[in-house]
């Protein structure tokens, strides 16, 4: 998939899908984009609103709406005017820039045709990137791995997956059988005591990386900085995310949550 983009970025992405089991919710959207402040530039984003109210925002009238085509809005995060616009109408996206290393961010909301949201943070790639980008490059270019964990905690989704192009599993995609959980990403809280934390614990112990989060989920990364990883221990990790994924399937109709 190609997007476009500035100067100097092939229009490919580095995405961090966070996955919400719910319609879309402008509180959802805040946390995140308060989450990843300390990560970017500290100035105004620039945002993009549709003529939609939030609660409008589902799959069938976001397919049949032209998106994009509304002026864009110079807003900081904290200001009280993006509580406001956020709650009044639906965010089709939001750009910022990182840090320390001025890498273009996008920040997205995708409603799937269940009417549950994955909020998708890109990072612009430049060329050949897309064969390495991985979360210890993000973290390194950061130079701020306890902010990017701060990050993952105070979302706290349902669970996401992180790679290049990366989409977010779910719940009607688990029940179909066509979507599956990601080698890198996260189990948010909900998820972690739904599976119970000691298998979640036992699943991950031969993982190249583990960091549990404060808000009682976990970030992994099986690949993490190209260290090897035994064909065995994998093939048990993937053995153990399909009985995860029937298990969630099974209970799908207990975790949707209602709409606002």
């Amino acid at each position: 998939m190609s997007h476009l983009d500035e100067p100097g970025y092939t229009g490919m992405w580095f995405t961090i899908a966070l996955y919400f089991p719910t319609s879309y919710r402008s509180e959802y959207v805040q946390t995140v984009l308060e989450g990843l402040a300390p990560l970017l530039i500290d100035e105004e984003l620039s945002f993009q609103f549709e003529r939609l109210r939030p609660q409008q925002a589902t799959f069938a009238r976001l397919s049949d709406t032209l998106l994009g085509g509304q002026p864009i809005l110079n807003i900081r995060i904290g200001a009280p005017k993006l509580s406001q616009v956020l709650r009044a109408r639906y965010l089709h996206v939001s750009k910022a820039r990182l840090r320390k290393s001025r890498r273009p961010v996008t920040i997205m909301p995708m409603v799937d045709p269940e009417n549950t949201v994955s909020i998708d943070v890109n990072l612009s790639l430049r060329e050949g990137e897309e064969a390495f980008y991985a979360p210890s490059n993000l973290i390194e270019e950061l130079g701020d791995e306890r902010g990017f964990e701060a990050f993952l905690s105070q979302t706290d989704s349902l669970w996401s997956s992180m790679y290049v192009e990366a989409t977010a599993a779910t719940i009607g995609g688990l029940k179909t059988g066509f979507d599956h959980f990601a080698d890198t990403g996260t189990f948010g809280s909900f998820f972690v005591n739904l599976i119970g934390r000691s298998e979640v614990m036992d699943a991950l112990k031969r993982c190249q990386k583990v960091v549990y989060l404060p808000s009682g989920g976990v970030f992994f990364d099986w690949h993490w900085a190209d260290t090897s990883v035994r064909e065995e221990d994998h093939r048990a990790w993937r053995k153990k995310l399909m009985g995860w994924e029937k298990r969630i399937a099974s209970v799908s109709e207990d975790l949707l949550e209602p709409g606002p």
